[in-house]
């Protein structure tokens, strides 16, 4: 990993384009920012400028008398690559462009844009941008940026490091945080990314020690492999990592063949690697914020068990549909507590939980508020509590103060749904640390994202199984028979298959139905009879399938059947012969599958299979290699959990060898980077455990 530290640390800036007129242009604010909050060396390069560099003005970066780590680049579009270039002749280590007008407005630009990534690559100058408006680095008051005034107090160091591909986006965010209470110690800005990118920045930001709360937001993924390290280490570190990806598109899918493909597109993707590696992946800007909050502040959630206090009954309510929604647990309040409570409140009140005071009794006896409030922090009965609260005028500001001395004395997760207009009580509230939201739903979903960090599963660096050359060429010896096409039949898929340890069901061909049956001898009755054609990826649908045949006689008349019913309803496909296969024993019907994901590559998919499978969707991926540990996470998550823990879902023991199955096309999708798709459909799982019953395999060309 490249050093980030002359771009992101410099000891020395020039600005280049920045004017001391006033109003300040881009690059004077910039100049002014860096020297107004560090002590770090900035001069400024105009051509304007007298040759001797008074007051720290140059007329071009070739007159300094020393080269600079950062240069910041604040000139008009047509000139950036020439100052880029003289960046490098001088010896700058990093180039930081926020000039506008590359790729994002045509053809000249995307040209431009082009020359900086090629300057970048071949010279290793650290180049950021174009299009962007910096950064700010609160830890040492380098804020190498111009959206700020220079005459704005410096931003507080904090422990959340956020990264954003979008500049614009990149102040909002700051400015939200700010009045929320997100304590940003670095908020930096990637824009076009010619050079770094948004996971570039978050592998530096991830080894600093003042971190401890890693977030990105970005419109794209460029380095799919640095994202999946990123949250690796993150995972490692014990640091959480929330992230905010916009375009929940189905680009991508397509030109899916299998339904392993059309039912898990791309964001299905981007969703199962956070959830492989630990990453929580916000809906919205909002929810990213709510989450930062209380992930900042580093207190555990030890237990699942939450108090709810609150002035309102009805609130209560709606304070316990929201904490089951995340996960937690409305228990009692114990006995000794309970005791205490109903001291301290009207009799009118409940020391229940939700504990409700009454509105009446804060209004009119908050004293007693702070000591109902310590109580439930103290409890050993709760590992967390969560208040709902909406008062007016001083009553609201006694509260507030009062919270905010509770939350001090305590290590313990405290949240906090603030129903009131008093801008002066949330004010103390949030500059008392305590995470504060306008509403119990994001309150509670809040410490939600607590539980989820403290149970994300262990997280370790995708490790590739070494390769069997041998097993590779017995496959694609096999695969150079179906030479022209893309589909393999189902007796060449379960073939390779086979080579790869699935499970699949013995099997003979004949070419016509006497042949069938003749061959049916050999098996196992019942049996299913299929058309072999790879014209017919999915042969139901054209009846192109019949099952349960108890006799050779039954497998010949079946025949007949499916070649008239195939010539009906899909008279152009070619036929190559009928399939005639040992039925699978009665049992659970799953999906397992793999498919090439165009941003992260070979994903593995299990789910609920059956001709159903593509509209309940109940499907889980994993991004390969897909370790066993994996695999299981995937089977437990689905239908909720239900599906390993129902008495009609899977038994203990069949677990495993769904598990095998899936890292078995880990390692087929490792090994064969020609194979686009693998689709079993359904795998039936029973007491003898799984078996695929029926196969298709698509290749990402014509062999």
């Amino acid at each position: 990993m490249r050093s980030l530290e002359p771009f992101l640390r410099p000891r020395s800036v020039a600005v280049v384009g920045a004017s001391a007129r006033l109003p300040l242009n881009v690059g004077g604010r910039a100049a002014a920012v860096l020297r107004t909050h560090s002590s770090i060396d900035v001069v400024t390069v105009t051509p304007s400028a007298p040759p001797g560099g008074a007051d720290g003005a140059y007329p071009s970066l070739a007159a300094l008398p020393a080269p600079p780590d950062l240069v910041v680049v604040a000139v008009p579009a047509p000139a950036v690559v020439a100052v880029v270039e003289q960046a490098v002749e001088i010896g700058a280590k990093a180039a930081l462009v926020f000039s506008a007008g590359f790729a994002e407005v045509g053809d000249e630009g995307a040209a431009a844009q082009a020359r900086l990534a090629e300057i970048a690559r071949e010279t290793g100058l650290l180049v950021s941008g174009p299009n962007t408006i910096g950064y700010l680095n609160a830890h040492d008051g380098i804020h190498s940026t111009f959206f700020l005034q220079p005459d704005e107090p410096a931003p507080a160091p904090g422990p959340v490091a956020l990264v954003s591909q979008s500049g614009g986006f990149a102040a909002y965010i700051d400015e939200l945080a700010r009045d929320a209470g997100v304590d940003l110690g670095w908020l930096v800005a990637t824009g076009n990314e010619v050079d770094l990118t948004v996971t570039d920045v978050l592998a530096y930001l991830v080894e600093r020690p003042e971190v401890t709360v890693l977030a990105g937001f970005s419109e794209a993924i460029r380095k799919p492999d640095q994202f999946v390290d990123v949250a690796v280490r993150a995972a490692q570190l014990g640091k959480p990592f929330v992230f905010l990806k916009a375009g929940r598109s189905e680009a991508g899918q397509g030109a899916a063949m299998s339904h392993t493909a059309s039912i898990a597109g791309s964001d299905e993707a981007f969703d199962a690697v956070c959830t492989q590696y630990g990453v929580q992946r916000a809906d919205s800007l909002e929810q990213m914020l709510d989450w930062l909050k209380v992930l900042q502040t580093g207190r555990a959630l030890g237990g699942d068990r939450v108090a709810l206090l609150t002035g309102s009954g009805g609130s209560g309510v709606l304070m316990a549909d929201a904490a089951e929604a995340a996960g937690l647990v409305v228990v009692p309040t114990p006995e000794d507590d309970r005791g205490r409570i109903e001291a301290l409140i009207p009799s009118f009140g409940s020391a229940a939980n939700p504990v409700d005071v009454t509105a009446q009794a804060v209004a009119s006896g908050v004293g007693s508020y702070g000591q109902v409030l310590a109580t439930l922090l103290a409890s050993d009965g709760f590992d967390a509590v969560s208040i709902g609260s909406g008062l007016r005028g001083d009553s609201a500001l006694h509260i507030a103060e009062a919270v905010v001395a509770a939350y001090a004395g305590s290590s313990k997760p405290l949240t906090l749904a603030f129903y009131s207009t008093n801008e002066k009580a949330r004010r103390i509230l949030v500059d008392g640390g305590v995470p504060t939201y306008p509403d119990s739903s994001r309150s509670l979903g809040a410490l939600g994202a607590l539980r989820r960090h403290r149970d994300r599963p262990p997280v370790t660096a995708p490790e590739a199984p070494p390769v069997d050359r041998d097993r590779v060429a017995r496959a694609r010896a096999l695969l150079a028979a179906a030479e022209g096409r893309r589909t393999l039949t189902e007796a060449e898929s379960t073939e390779l298959l086979a080579l790869y340890g699935l499970p699949v069901s013995r099997q003979a061909v004949g070419g016509t139905p006497a042949e069938a049956a003749a061959a049916a001898a050999g098996l196992r009755f019942p049996v299913a009879v299929k058309v072999v054609s790879a014209d017919l990826p999915h042969k139901s649908d054209v009846g192109g399938v019949v099952l349960g045949l108890p006799d050779a006689a039954a497998v010949e008349d079946a025949g007949r059947r499916i070649l008239a019913a195939v010539e009906t309803n899909a008279p152009a496909a070619v036929v190559e012969g009928l399939l005639v296969q040992e039925m699978a024993p009665r049992g659970v019907e799953l999906i397992c599958g793999l498919h090439r994901d165009p941003l992260f590559g070979p994903m593995v998919t299990v789910g609920l299979g059956g001709v159903l499978t593509e509209i309940h969707a109940d499907v889980a991926l994993r991004r390969a290699p897909v370790a066993e540990a994996d695999a299981l996470a995937a089977i437990r998550s689905l239908s909720g959990g239900r599906l390993t823990t129902s008495t009609r879902g899977l038994a203990p023991d069949q677990v495993p060898a769904v598990a095998a199955v899936l890292t078995a096309l880990s390692a087929l999708a490792g090994e064969l980077p020609e194979v686009a798709e693998v689709d079993l459909n359904p795998v039936i799982v029973s007491g003898s455990g799984p078996r695929v019953a029926d196969a298709l395999v698509v290749l990402a060309h014509p062999a």
